[in-house]
Parts: structure tokens; sequence; C-alpha cells
């Protein structure tokens, strides 16, 4: 599509609403802009951290047909109301306590000053979905109130917790970094989304902008949640210190396709301490402070991912990280492009991995993880990396040079790279 065709769906997030949920509204610093085109490929953000036009490669599809009620959600509705579209409720909680199996909540262009915590589930055949309205892409920002972050600092914007099916879709979800009243000590529950209490089997996060939280944009705690779909979320300018992340994922069969992970303080993708058979599919990875992707778990897959001008594009991460594959992933402009960490010798080796058709420049693949023949050593030749494009030009050396991994016909790409 032309971009002077391209039609704008534009959003100024404002820090003070007119209209709020609940709670008090937020101070500095002053939110970004977002704005989608209308085919859902571009997103520009601008930010007191830069301006970005970033070309997203994987859009997560929406349309989904419930097999229960639909419940509206409006600034102007009413909790006592009946949720229908002409009489919408006010608030995602009283929606969430109203919602059974099947059931999808729609909410209106608008910010809502809450805090969701989402206890029930939805079942494999009828999730039970919490969405912006399908014409309201960006417009739906989701923001704890000052009441809320200050009695619990440890607090995420959306929490599930023991939930399973449950999806998230299309949300702002904005944390309180850098707000007053935002935790000054380290605290490893202030994320965008936690999945906490076993939650995860058979959730989804798609298509959500994810920023400004504490720790993490999104975190399954460690406690077993299985199977999580994030896909097509753009998650930047999330933590404050080397431990806070852009995705943190330590459960198995986790899967990862498609997101933009920017300017978070710690890495892009946490792929710790020992997660097993996780996707991550087709990211990127750009600015992170510490590393784009850490490896650290087994029989995991890194396919088609480009990590660029973070500390370390990827590290294969001591004695657990065992019996991966790493194929058809760029790996560039870091400080160091593969990194390789064994405690000092002292805490095992990385072994076993499967490291062939990727592509590092200006570094070289790390001696001791035996890559393969099929390495590419040159620059990948992105459209415009730094205004976030990150396609092929032609001639790039990447182009035509996938490896085949087992993706389905529909999603096999023959370059290297996430397009």
């Amino acid at each position: 599509m032309s971009l002077l065709r391209t039609v704008f769906l534009t959003l100024v997030l404002f820090p003070q609403p007119v209209d709020a949920v609940a709670g008090e509204a937020p101070g500095p610093p002053t939110p970004p802009t977002i704005r989608f085109s209308g085919d859902q490929q571009r997103v520009t953000i601008e930010s007191q951290q830069g301006r970005w036009t970033l070309v997203r490669p994987v859009i997560s599809p929406w349309d989904y047909r419930p097999k229960g009620k639909t419940l509206w959600v409006a600034n102007s509705g009413d909790d006592s109301a009946d949720g229908t579209a002409t009489r919408p409720l006010r608030t995602i909680t009283k929606a969430l306590d109203l919602a059974e199996p099947g059931d999808v909540i729609y909410l209106r262009a608008g910010v809502y000053i809450e805090a969701p915590l989402v206890r029930k589930s939805g079942r494999e055949d009828a999730p039970i979905i919490l969405s912006c309205d399908p014409h309201a892409l960006g417009k739906v920002k989701v923001t704890p109130g000052r009441e809320y972050v200050e009695k619990n600092p440890s607090g995420a914007v959306i929490t599930l917790h023991g939930a399973r099916y449950v999806w998230i879709n299309g949300l702002v979800i904005e944390g309180p970094k850098g707000r007053p009243e935002a935790p000054k000590a380290e605290t490893y529950g202030a994320n965008g989304i936690t999945w906490a209490g076993k939650a995860g089997i058979g959730c989804r996060a798609t298509n959500n902008v994810v920023y400004g939280n504490v720790h993490c944009g999104l975190k399954e705690m460690g406690h077993g949640g299985a199977g999580i779909l994030m896909e097509a979320n753009l998650i930047f300018d999330n933590g404050t210190r080397a431990t806070d992340h852009g995705i943190y994922c330590p459960a198995d069969e986790l899967t990862s396709r498609g997101n933009i992970i920017f300017h978070n303080a710690g890495y892009g993708i946490h792929s710790y301490s020992s997660p097993k058979r996780q996707r991550i599919i087709q990211n990127i990875c750009f600015g992170n402070r510490v590393c784009g992707i850490i490896l650290a778990g087994s029989e995991n897959q890194l396919l088609h991912n480009v990590c660029v001008d973070n500390g370390i594009g990827i590290v294969y991460f001591r004695g657990g990280c065992t019996d991966n594959v790493v194929r058809n992933n760029i790996f560039a402009f870091n400080g160091t492009d593969c990194g390789y960490d064994n405690g000092g010798g002292k805490l095992g080796d990385p072994a076993r991995n499967t490291d062939d058709y990727n592509c590092c420049f200006s570094g070289k693949p790390d001696a001791r993880i035996l890559a393969g023949e099929h390495e590419i050593l040159a620059d990948p030749l992105f459209a415009d990396p730094k205004s976030g494009d990150f396609r092929l030009r032609p001639g790039s050396p990447c182009l035509g040079k996938a490896a085949e991994v087992g993706l389905p016909p529909k999603s096999r790409l023959p370059n290297v790279g996430a397009f």
C-alpha cells in the first residue's frame, strides 16, 4: 500500500483523561503518541525517547466470533447497565465479574484508570476475551491510578491469577514508570501483564502496546503457566535495571511470535531460567540495554528473529542451555552479536545446540557454539533500521538463504530475518 494511500488511525494518549473510570489520573512523563496505519502493518510511536515508524512482521488476526455474549464497556457507561452496545458498562472490572466462558468484552476508545484482576477461566473451545472495540486498535488505554500503585507497588496493570484460556487483545497498557507514585525499590510483579498462580494455559496476549512498566512488559512469574501465546505486541521503555525486561518467559511451551521489543532496561526476551519447548519466532529486538535474547533452557526453537543495537544480540546461557535450534536469525550491530556464558567455567557449558543459517555483523558467532557452515557474516542491508523498518533491501545477502524450519505453509519465510 502506498504511504499516500495509508489511512492512519491516530490517538494521542492524554495524561489527564477527561472521563476517567476510577482513581487519580497519572502525572508525568508525557505518554507517547501512537498511530496505527489502516492496514495495521505500520505503527508510529513518538515518545520522549524518540520517534519510530515500525513495520510489523506479524499482525495477529482478529476475526473471532464469540460463542457467548458480547459485553461492552465505555467511559460513558454505567456498571448498573446490562453491558449491551446501547447500555455499556463503565469498568473493565465489572465486565470481568459478569463474563463467562465464550464471552467477549469490548472496550470502546478511552482511558481506563484500572488494574484489572482476572481469576476466572474460559475453556479451550470458549475463551474469555478482553479486547479493544474492533474499530479502536490503539485507542484503548488501561493504566493504574495512584491509589492502586501506592497500595500495591508490586502489582501489574493486568493480572491473571490462576486463569486459563483468557485472551487480551489490542490494548495500550501503560505502567506507572516515571510517575511520583512509582515504586522506587525493585519489584518483580510490576508488569504490564502478569500471569501468576499457574495462570497461562491457553492464554493469549496479542496486538497490545505495552510500555512504562517498572519491571517487565509481559511476564509469566515462573508458576507453571505453560502454553501462552504472546504475538504481535509492541513492548518498549519498560524497567530501570538490568533485571527488567520486555518479555520474561520461564514457562514451557510458550510461543513468542512477531513482537517488536525495544528500548527496555534489561533484555528484550528473557527465556530463562530453564524453559522447554518454547518457540521464539519473528521477533524484532532492538536497543535493549543488556541483550536482545537470552537462551537458557532446552529444546527451544529460535527462528527468524532480528536482534539489532542491543548490548548483546543473543547469549547462550550456561549448562542448562542444551538441545536448542537457532536458525534464520539476524544478529547485527550489537555491542556483541553472539555471547556465551558458562559462569567462568564453573556453571556448565551450553551444549548440543544447533546454530546455522544465521547472519552476524559486524561480529561473528562465538567459536564455542560450533556454528554451522551456512552462517552469513555480512551487512544484512535493512531497509531503514533507524526508523524501525527491518525488512531487507534488494541485494541483501540474507534474501533467499533461510533453511526450512517446519513453519506452516502460509508462514514459510525464504529469507533470513523476520520478513
